[in-house]
């Protein structure tokens, strides 16, 4: 149902990411969550000596993973650092590229530990990626999402079994699942 037009008013308001005086929850609270690790991140703004933030590649198909890199930057505020993003799209050769580009993106990065995130898991693209974990300092979490995205950018200072932890968790309880089952469908004998 449209919102009632008030003299004067814009028909949509976009203030703090709300139109038509409903709030969109998971952004405030995503925002709220956001203002937070943002003073926690800036609190240490400067790594400390020996301290080597993790290196993220995001392996996804046609453009997903930049464009969760894009909406996560939005949610945090800030740009996110040290991420490489590789496209899988249906063109020949795009799999036979992928080795060079995966090295490519670790070269760029040049950390000492990396996370790769993989959107399908049991994919062409997984399966060449999962011969990069052999290498030391390397793993491969798979199930790409935002909240996923989320959590590992908020903690991409903490070594691979612990950046391992928070990426699956923040992947898993990101995904809800709600339904209204009616009993008017179970034949009331109406």
């Amino acid at each position: 149902m449209a919102a009632t037009l008030r003299e004067g008013e814009p028909q949509l308001r976009n203030d703090c990411h709300r139109l038509h005086r409903w709030p969109a929850s998971i952004c405030l609270y995503c925002r709220a969550i956001a203002g937070t690790i943002h003073r926690q991140r800036h609190a240490n703004t400067v790594e400390a000596p020996g301290v080597d933030v993790t290196g993220i590649i995001l392996i996804s198909y046609a453009g997903i993973g930049q464009a969760l890199v894009n909406a996560a930057s939005h949610i945090l505020g800030e740009p996110a650092a040290h991420i490489e993003c590789i496209s899988i799209h249906d063109t020949p050769g795009t799999v036979d590229e992928l080795p060079d580009q995966i090295t490519e993106a670790i070269n760029r990065l040049d950390r000492t530990q990396y996370l790769i995130l993989v959107d399908l898991p049991g994919s062409t693209h997984f399966n060449v990626t999962r011969g990069f974990t052999r290498q030391q300092n390397t793993a491969m979490l798979t199930g790409l999402n935002l909240p996923m995205l989320l959590r590992v950018l908020t903690h991409q200072e903490n070594d691979l079994d612990e950046l391992l932890h928070y990426g699956s968790d923040g992947g898993i309880q990101g995904i809800l699942s709600f339904y209204q089952h009616s009993h008017a469908e179970e034949g009331t004998g109406a």
